[in-house]
């Protein structure tokens, strides 16, 4: 076992006073105190950021798998059907990434990006990030996309892995 060096005031084997005291299932925090590990679970899950998507897609399977996908993951969803569902719930600054699906009925995801860039202008928001989902995989569904203010292009399938590495990306997470 390697020995603290005592010009530093470190002991090896010194026990948490708690453990002395008899509470061996209490964990120390960075702040000194002594938390059981319910407490310091319940510390952690409150500490940990959540992100707010949207989700537009037409699809009731795609919406259910994009949800599966991220079920574990640290973000609040909020799905939407057409483009103009998902531009009825948009709201500046309350999402912290959108996922629009290309083609919807009512209105396509390119016309539903277009109106959020125009209101975001308008309000003198924070741009943000919405990511083009399309079963296509030409170049010119991509640029289309990205023309009417999408900040990046998914295909389908979607993956799991994928998804939730483009996600984090986007999000700084």
């Amino acid at each position: 076992m390697a020995r603290a060096r005592q010009d530093h005031g470190t002991s090896i084997g010194k026990v948490p006073p708690s453990v002395e005291e008899g509470s061996w299932n209490r964990t120390q925090s960075t702040g000194g105190e002594f938390l059981t590990r319910k407490e310091a679970e319940a510390a952690l899950r409150e500490s940990e950021k959540r992100f707010r998507l949207l989700i537009a897609e037409d699809s009731v399977s795609s919406r259910e798998l994009i949800r599966l996908f991220l079920e574990n993951e640290p973000y609040e969803i909020v799905m939407a059907e057409t483009g103009c569902e998902a531009l009825a719930l948009f709201t500046p600054g309350a999402f912290d990434l959108i996922l629009m699906d290309m083609e919807m009925p009512v209105m396509n995801g390119c016309a539903a990006a277009e109106a959020i860039r125009r209101l975001e202008a308008a309000n003198g928001s924070r741009r943000t990030p919405i990511l083009m989902l399309s079963a296509h995989t030409f170049a010119d569904y991509e640029q289309k996309g990205l023309a009417a203010g999408c900040d990046g292009f998914m295909t389908k399938p979607i993956r799991k892995g994928r998804l939730i590495d483009v996600l984090r990306q986007a999000v700084g997470a």
